[in-house]
This record gives C-alpha cells, sequence and structure tokens, in this order.
C-alpha cells in the first residue's frame, strides 16, 4: 500500500496532549476546550501529575487529523464547500427529499 495515496491510514490512533500543544501552539486554555475538561486537568498532565484517558487521546489524533488535512486541502474543495454553505443547504441532487 502507498502510504501517499492513504495518509490517514498512517496516522497515530492517539496522541498525547503535549504532542498536540506543542504541534498547533495552543494554549491549556484552548486545548481544555476542545476536550471539554477543565484547565486543572489539562495542567495536571501537562505537567505529568496526571495522564489523560484514552479517549482523549484518541479525539486528540482525530481532532489533528482534521487539521492536517485542513492546511492540505486543495483550494478548490475548500471552494466548492463554502459555495454549497453560501447557497444555504448541503442538499445534492441525489438526496432524497
Amino acid at each position: 500500500m502507498d502510504k501517499k495515496s492513504f495518509p490517514h491510514l498512517t496516522r497515530p490512533l492517539a496522541i498525547a496532549p503535549q504532542e498536540f500543544v506543542a504541534k498547533w501552539d495552543l494554549t491549556h486554555a484552548e486545548l481544555a476546550e476542545l476536550v471539554g475538561v477543565s484547565v486543572d486537568s489539562v495542567n495536571s498532565w501537562m505537567e505529568g501529575r496526571r495522564k489523560p484517558l484514552e479517549p482523549v487521546k484518541r479525539l486528540l489524533a482525530e481532532i489533528d487529523a482534521r487539521w492536517s488535512w485542513h492546511q492540505s486541502e486543495p483550494p478548490e474543495y475548500r471552494k466548492i464547500y463554502e459555495r454549497k454553505g453560501e447557497a444555504g443547504t448541503s442538499r445534492t441532487k441525489y438526496d432524497v427529499a
């Protein structure tokens, strides 16, 4: 399998908060908001006093994948998506009314 053709298959299934914060240059408050926990919880992870639960690390991997894709998304894809939003509908000709 060609990894370049399927980059989403080579992404980690979980990412540590420290790695995520460093990669995306986030504050502890921003990370807390993203994953739905208190800033105190994030601080305890970052200081090594506690470990985040696996679902939190999986959520961070999901967000990382989405944000990474968005950064490399071809501009023509974004234009089509935005045009659909401007039209006020996300329905296609294949949707059933």
